[in-house]
């Protein structure tokens, strides 16, 4: 009895042996491989974000150049806007609190406004002249799909959006700086403080002798638009009327 027993115990050992001995061999080129495979795999995609970063990227030139202008803007007009700085400096000496504050303010507010509502104007006119159906009887589809894309790429792409803000910040220092020198349109964009003229003037100031035999009455009533010549009107707007009606004293309306 304690033969086959020996003998069983000896074929266990033995097999137990020789699979402890095999394991490792069997099992090691399999982790080496695996470990080899996710190397490779790692290189390969270090190598390929190089490869990519290496090659040139309109992208990444679209803010240098939006900074660019900006600064080249700044540059332009620095010596208006240390002018308009001076200006300010010396009617400082003169006066003081709201008298000060209050002119200043609005020449802020008509300096920033101004730039700023023609860009809405000009999007009003590309949206009434925009093709398509209109979505719930209000948009050009055209017009809606457009923004859509637009506010997707600027979303989605952070140097474009990068570049447009500091592209249009330039653009704003620019078109101050040519109304405090004064190179626009005078009577459209006019920002310096030393063009000689120094206030309204008064009606007698102005008063033509052909006022003689004005009649204020004949204001009374409704006025028809034959045209107009301020950009801010939407070209599609018509039969526009205006009602006036004096003041018992003929001094207001």
């Amino acid at each position: 009895r304690t033969a086959p027993l020996l003998l069983i115990a000896l074929l266990f050992a033995g097999s137990t042996g020789v699979a402890g001995l095999l394991a490792p061999k069997l099992s090691r080129p399999a982790r080496t491989s695996s470990t080899r495979f996710s190397r490779c795999l790692t290189r390969l995609a270090v190598e390929s974000d190089s490869a990519e970063d290496a090659q040139p990227n309109l992208l990444d030139a679209l803010p240098k150049v939006a900074i660019g202008g900006l600064v080249a803007a700044a540059a332009f007009h620095a010596p208006a806007f240390l002018q308009f700085t001076q200006k300010w400096l010396d009617i400082g000496e003169s006066v003081s609190g709201d008298e000060f504050w209050a002119p200043l303010q609005f020449w802020g507010f008509f300096a920033a406004m101004h730039p700023l509502i023609k860009p809405l104007v000009s999007v009003g006119e590309v949206l009434h002249s925009s093709p398509g159906p209109l979505v719930a009887n209000l948009v050009p589809i055209s017009f809606v799909a457009a923004n859509v894309a637009v506010l997707y790429l600027l979303a989605t792409q952070s140097k474009i959006r990068t570049a447009l803000n500091v592209g249009l910040l330039g653009l704003l220092v620019h078109f101050i700086g040519c109304g405090l020198e004064g190179s626009v349109n005078q009577g459209d964009y006019n920002l310096a403080l030393d063009d000689g003229v120094k206030g309204c003037p008064t009606y007698e100031q102005v008063r033509q002798p052909s006022m003689d035999n004005f009649d204020i009455n004949k204001y009374d009533g409704r006025w028809y638009e034959l045209a107009f010549h301020d950009w801010t009107q939407f070209s599609e707007v018509y039969d526009t009327t205006f009602d006036i009606e004096l003041s018992s004293d003929k001094l207001r309306w």
